[in-house]
């Protein structure tokens, strides 16, 4: 009966696997699709069903981030050295037209402009078209450097001269996981 009940479990676990990885192979036109050389998955709409984690890191430093760009950093160990606090706070970025005071988060996807992430091995990109301009994040961990960079890039697609201002919000985290209780994962 054991022997019967062990095969049952592990054609489960088979089924579950290969769902998975047909998951993972179609191509979903509407959410994602992969690059032509198959390195990179290009993300359409920020609304998928689980986050797209990919992580980052060097020998010491650590970063989850998802799709959106929504990050959780650590030293070594998330359950001990937490510097991010893992929520959909960590990581927003927003652009604001100061004349016009209209403003856009360029993590997600709105009704005022085009977003795309594209997730490669190393580094994460969000581009985003609103305000008559076009951002592009890079995020990524230098191999010999401790920290996560972000480099932004704005262009204005207008004729006219923009004053704009872009800013983040992280929320720190440092210390509070040990006392929280949190196991390392």
């Amino acid at each position: 009966m054991k022997n019967k009940f062990r095969s049952g479990i592990v054609l489960i676990a088979y089924i579950g696997t290969c769902v998975s990885l047909w998951a993972q192979t179609t191509e979903n036109n509407n959410l994602y699709s992969f690059s032509k050389d198959g390195t990179e998955c290009i993300v359409h709409k920020d609304e998928l069903i689980r986050p797209w984690l990919n992580r980052l890191g060097n020998d010491v430093f650590f970063t989850w981030i998802t799709q959106n760009g929504y990050i959780e950093s650590f030293m070594t160990d998330a359950g001990i050295n937490g510097l991010v606090n893992p929520q959909t706070v960590s990581g927003h970025f927003y652009l604001r037209d100061n004349d016009s005071n209209e403003f856009t988060l360029l993590n997600e996807t709105s009704e005022k402009g085009d977003w795309q992430s594209v997730i490669g091995l190393g580094y994460n990109e969000l581009s985003k078209k609103a305000l008559g301009l076009e951002t592009k994040l890079t995020y990524f961990i230098p191999r010999n450097d401790n920290l996560l960079v972000i480099l932004a890039e704005v262009t204005n697609k207008g004729d006219k001269a923009k004053n704009i201002s872009l800013f983040s919000q992280v929320e720190w985290e440092y210390w509070r996981s040990e006392k929280k209780g949190r196991s390392s994962y």
